[in-house]
């Protein structure tokens, strides 16, 4: 369930344009992970359906060294029913931008109406 929340928040991402690729690898603990078409860098959405860890990694070309992970970060009890997911929704879209794109500033991105609609997620 937890997985595919997460995976809902991703495509809306990718809806929006903020990463072009969501590539599942179907392994424990889940790993997706989330690049953006002319960038090097990716990140890492990994979950075992209690918590969350996001890892950031960037390719530098100038000295051929690749993947330097930048600090990740975890969140935890993501599977509690009071679980703020549009505080993490919005965590996420800003360390994508820090990690992929190498900066802060995050894109306004509507994702509230997708959390708040009635689906079978929740059921």
């Amino acid at each position: 369930m937890i997985s595919t929340r997460v995976y809902h928040i991703l495509l809306c991402f990718r809806e929006e344009g903020i990463v072009d690729e969501i590539k599942n690898a179907n392994s424990y603990p889940n790993k997706i992970t989330l690049k953006k078409n002319g960038f090097d860098n990716y990140v890492h959405v990994l979950t075992n359906g209690r918590t969350i860890r996001i890892e950031g990694y960037n390719f530098i070309n100038d000295d051929f060294r690749s993947d330097i992970q930048l600090p990740g970060k975890n969140y935890y009890s993501v599977n509690d029913m009071t679980y703020d997911w549009e505080n993490f929704s919005m965590e996420l879209l800003d360390y994508i931008h820090t990690s992929i794109y190498d900066r802060k500033d995050a894109l306004e991105v509507k994702i509230k109406g997708v959390l708040d609609e009635p689906s079978s997620l929740t059921k």
